[in-house]
């Protein structure tokens, strides 16, 4: 996930492992076996993010960014650090 525009010729929604730093796009249906919601304490339904490292990310909507990529980061659905 370069800034530099040389490296940038894709970009997709996606949710960052804070650990590992890998992007998981939400566009297409790569990822949804690492995606998946439960039902909380409070009620409310939680996204959560099942990372390749392990980690177990709860996201929301709020969570989800735009972040600039290659284009083979993008049809393989993730983006490891440094694509």
């Amino acid at each position: 996930m370069y800034r530099t525009p040389g490296y940038l010729d894709a970009a997709g929604r996606g949710i960052e492992c804070p650990t590992c730093h890998t992007v998981y796009f939400l566009e297409g249906d790569k990822n949804w076996d690492r995606m998946y919601h439960r039902l909380g304490e409070d009620g409310k339904r939680h996204w959560m993010l099942l990372c390749i490292c392990g980690e177990q990310v709860s996201f929301q909507k709020y969570d989800v960014a735009l972040y600039g990529t290659r284009s083979t980061a993008l049809k393989l659905g993730y983006a490891v650090e440094g694509q």
